[in-house]
């Protein structure tokens, strides 16, 4: 009877306790409430957006006040506010990301105000975000030299000055407007991004003054070490040597990106005329080619090409092209670049069309006006030549077949001095056979 008495006793004293437990559990919610001072006039791309609440619960403590900032119903940022203090006054700031391209972006700021037994209340408020329009921008180099780029237009800014022909850095905007940071631009993986700590490289192949420009909308940047005709790129050979296999049609006008003007340049006639605007406009006849720059000595040379990228001979059917060896020649200038007996050295007539090849000369520049010896070939190389009883000379300029003399070279004629300065063109015609050419060369 004693055991029994003593169960009932310890269950009743585990129901009391139980029953308070639950008593107690009974809490206050609390009632939070915010007042939100409203945003800034405008919101920017880049900014640290501010935010300052009043907040007070007069029945429990306070916890924290939380913002959430969306941009295009995505959360970006994020910070919590301690609330220590009923009454008091708090802030804080969110982080507007800089995104490109960006049309429309709408925005939402969403507070929550919330106490210790975890009663909450929320404002929302929504805005749309603009793009700061920075009065300047820095390249700040990889040696921490600084270089500012004016503002040219909206989003665009540029500056032209001697700068190191190969400039790494990362692109720094100044804060912008009440709330603005500091915005850095550099590479990130394969990519520009606002924040990316990777050098970005502004490549001059051109020498001497150049503009550097940088887009804060777009991320376009340049000078980027680029050659091109129209959209075909040319590739680095080695150094300042950049090549391209490229088709070009008669007449064809072509766009040269990341050249300079030309103004300084020793530009091939054969193949290409400088247009007024600064375009070329090709003056061979149509077909593949192999265009090869030296940026160093500014000059480019041509060379006829098949589709499957070889040097071109002269085909039976009067199609491809001749070879041209000798003393006293050369392009860009004989004095530098004389040709002389090397096949690798060869230069080809130019197609022109009819079964016709041209090949342009400037006397005392490209070809001396008073002693040369040249010799034409079928292939770039050594092997079959023009001789005399290939090749009739239309002129009285020029000599082939000199006794006592290699037949096939050709000269000038006793007497003649070609006039310093002046331009030649000698035009090789097979239109009646391969074996039955005729050669013209006259003063233009």
């Amino acid at each position: 009877m004693k055991l029994l008495n003593k169960y009932i006793y310890v269950a009743l004293s585990l129901t009391a306790v139980l029953t308070g437990c639950k008593e107690d559990d009974v809490k206050d919610p609390g009632n939070p409430v915010m007042e939100y001072q409203g945003l800034p006039a405008t919101v920017y791309f880049g900014d640290n957006l501010p935010f300052t609440v009043k907040a007070s619960d007069s029945q429990v403590p306070l916890s924290t006040v939380k913002a959430e900032l969306y941009i295009d119903g995505e959360l970006v940022d994020t910070e919590s506010v301690r609330t220590k203090v009923s009454g008091e006054t708090y802030s804080g700031t969110v982080a507007v990301p800089y995104i490109p391209y960006a049309s429309g972006t709408k925005g939402k700021l969403r507070l929550v105000l919330q106490n210790i037994n975890f009663t909450t209340t929320e404002t929302e408020v929504e805005f749309d975000v603009e793009y700061p329009d920075f009065p300047y921008l820095i390249l700040r180099a990889e040696d921490k030299t600084e270089y500012r780029l004016n503002r040219i237009s909206k989003n665009q800014y540029e500056a032209t000055a001697e700068y190191p022909s190969d400039l790494r850095g990362i692109i720094v905007a100044p804060g912008y407007g009440d709330n603005g940071r500091e915005l850095t631009f550099g590479f990130k993986g394969e990519n520009i991004e606002q924040g990316g700590t990777s050098n970005i490289g502004f490549r001059s192949l051109v020498g001497g003054a150049f503009t550097i420009s940088f887009n804060t909308l777009t991320y376009e940047f340049a000078p980027k070490g680029e050659l091109k005709f129209d959209d075909q790129d040319f590739s680095m050979i080695s150094g300042a040597i950049y090549g391209a296999d490229l088709y070009f049609t008669k007449g064809q006008v072509i766009d040269p990106v990341g050249f300079p003007d030309f103004a300084d340049w020793w530009v091939d006639a054969d193949y290409f005329l400088v247009r007024p605007d600064g375009k070329l406009q090709f003056n061979a006849a149509e077909g593949n080619y192999r265009v090869t720059v030296d940026l160093d000595n500014k000059y480019f040379t041509v060379v006829k090409i098949d589709s499957y990228g070889e040097l071109e001979s002269l085909q039976a059917d009067g199609s491809g092209t001749i070879w041209l060896m000798g003393t006293g020649v050369g392009k860009p200038d004989y004095t530098n670049y004389q040709i002389g007996w090397s096949p690798a050295k060869m230069v080809p007539f130019a197609p022109i069309g009819d079964k016709k090849f041209r090949l342009t000369f400037i006397a005392g520049k490209t070809l001396n006006a008073t002693k040369f010896t040249l010799r034409i070939f079928d292939q770039p190389g050594w092997g079959a030549t023009f001789k005399p009883e290939r090749l009739k000379l239309n002129t009285d300029q020029l000599v082939i077949g000199v006794p006592g003399k290699e037949a096939h070279n050709i000269y000038l004629a006793d007497g003649v001095t070609l006039e310093d300065g002046a331009t030649y063109e000698m035009i090789v015609d097979l239109s009646a056979g391969n074996d039955a050419g005729i050669l013209t060369f006259t003063k233009k």
